[in-house]
């Protein structure tokens, strides 16, 4: 027997990001309870100052996420497949920064 895909459709990136920061968000405790901390992957590519990505970015920092989401026990990684300085402002982890990580409360 196949396995069952679960298959969402969205109207508008907003309704997208208020989903799949509930998903996140509901990950997030699941993994914190089991395992003590929960891996969170940004992948290059895709910037992450994308308008989409500012509007699940922005959900997930806004109540009741801000406050209930466990952040200190979330490991954060990202791939930046491009070559260049760490001070570079167009590198992917000074947008990583600037638009997720020092908005909450992590340590980088």
């Amino acid at each position: 027997m196949a396995d069952k895909k679960d298959v969402r459709k969205f109207d508008t990136e907003e309704s997208v990001a208020v989903a799949l920061a509930d998903h996140v968000a509901g990950l997030s405790e699941k993994f914190i309870k089991e395992k003590g901390s929960i891996t969170i992957v940004l992948s290059g590519g895709t910037p992450i100052n994308t308008l989409g990505m500012m509007l699940i970015i922005q959900e997930v920092l806004e109540a009741p996420y801000k406050r209930t989401v466990d952040w200190v026990n979330w490991l954060v990684f990202w791939v930046d497949e491009s070559v260049g300085l760490v001070t570079d402002p167009d590198n992917y982890f000074n947008q990583a920064k600037k638009g997720f990580l020092s908005k909450v409360l992590f340590e980088t």
